[in-house]
């Protein structure tokens, strides 16, 4: 199998804050937060899939002498551009024409809902999107002040079939999801607003009309977190290494405690993660 990891890996330790914003607010809050960090908001689509280590094989060992199997996914950030500019040219071909018909006038029989969504298979390839493997820590307990921190692992896939490589990697595919919204920046903070969605069709995130979000009452999730880059500890780390990790990770608590009481007043209440919520562990 042609396809190896890329070298472009990072290992972060993530410090963040989250509320829920109702939809009925989420425009209002949107441009509150535009105006703040002084830029227009970023749209973003990323595509999630879920993975779970193939028992009694764990690959990710924590502590002496203590396994823990976690969850891992791949995860791909999705060209809408390039999906509308290819169905377009499809479109103008009259090439699919048929297949959209069918989806539109047809319901009830499952086999021509997919012959529907030929067009949109032949547009998004699941195995020609730029993959990224990422681990996602348990996060620390009871931290202060009160926030969430935990460990981050992302690794560029390179050329072949990831999702092949997962399986031969001692991973199982268990489920997808697809994150929708807006990112925006403030100093060394990235704010997200984003929904949760579920493809209506396997490994398909468009269009996005297909997709159904996971919430009936359509809230945002707010997360406002600042990365810094893990120093891997060893006998041989030096206390200046040591000193220089803690003294980042101060400082960026406290400028995420600050914007958290900046936002306060528009009624961004940002808090701390539930921490079994965030769990990533295999039960």
């Amino acid at each position: 199998m042609a396809l190896f990891m890329s070298s472009s890996s990072i290992t972060m330790q993530e410090i963040s804050l989250y509320c829920l914003i109702p939809n009925a607010r989420h425009l209002q809050v949107l441009r509150i937060l535009s105006a703040i960090c002084n830029m227009n908001p970023e749209p973003k689509l990323i595509h999630h899939l879920q993975y779970k280590p193939k028992r009694p094989k764990p690959l990710i060992m924590i502590g002496a002498g203590q396994q823990e199997m976690y969850y891992l996914q791949l995860i791909a950030r999705v060209d809408e551009a390039e999906f509308e500019g290819k169905k377009k040219e499809k479109e103008e071909k009259g090439e699919g024409m048929e297949e959209d018909m069918v989806m539109i006038d047809l319901d009830g029989d499952e086999k021509d809902k997919n012959r529907g969504n030929q067009l949109e298979e032949k547009l998004y390839d699941i195995k020609k999107q730029r993959w990224t493997i990422q681990f996602l820590d348990f996060p620390d307990a009871s931290p202060k002040p009160a926030e969430t921190r935990r460990v981050i692992f992302l690794a560029e896939v390179g050329d072949g079939d990831a999702l092949a490589f997962m399986e031969d990697f001692g991973y199982t595919y268990i489920s997808e999801y697809v994150t929708s919204g807006y990112n925006l920046y403030h100093g060394n903070l990235v704010i997200s607003l984003t929904q949760t969605f579920i493809p209506t069709i396997q490994y398909q995130p468009l269009p996005r009309e297909s997709l159904k979000n996971i919430d009936p009452a359509q809230a945002w999730v707010c997360k406002v977190s600042v990365k810094v880059a893990q120093v891997q500890v060893g006998p041989s780390t030096t206390t200046g290494v040591r000193n220089e990790q803690h003294s980042l990770m101060e400082m960026g608590s406290k400028e995420l405690h600050e914007f958290q009481q900046l936002v306060r007043g528009i009624g961004v209440n940002l808090e701390m993660g539930e921490r079994l919520a965030l769990d990533t562990r295999v039960k």
